[in-house]
């Protein structure tokens, strides 16, 4: 019986990894069957360092992240993700992008956090 497995990406370095990789068709296709053939996709910190929309980078981010979610989604293999961002900030970033990641887990699914609330990270929070 196939076992089952995860893949676990900090979100900046994913888009480093993409966005290096875009001319060396290889290692671009390894990395994303990488990303498709699991089973389960976690990406920490979605939108985390990501360039503001008048950076040149800019369209590079939205352009490898859009590709790893639509590619998922049409495989319909489950992503988790963790951010600081906002629904909102997510939709000024792509707002397709923020209404597939609604769609595709609900509001049921989405679970937020008060961002005042402690911070297990700070020791004295």
């Amino acid at each position: 019986k196939r076992g089952f497995n995860a893949r676990f990406y900090s979100y900046p370095i994913l888009m480093r990894k993409f966005i290096t990789t875009e001319h060396r068709e290889k290692e671009r296709i390894a990395l994303m069957n990488d990303i498709l053939d699991t089973d389960l996709l976690i990406i920490d910190d979605l939108l985390k360092g990501c360039p503001n929309s008048q950076s040149y980078r800019f369209d590079e981010f939205k352009s490898a992240t859009t590709e790893i979610f639509w590619s998922r989604y049409d495989k319909r293999a489950p992503v988790i993700i963790t951010t600081q961002s906002s629904y909102p900030e997510i939709a000024q970033f792509d707002s397709a992008l923020a209404g597939r990641i609604v769609e595709a887990c609900g509001k049921r699914n989405i679970v937020s956090y008060d961002a005042n609330s402690r911070n297990w990270r700070i020791k004295n929070s």
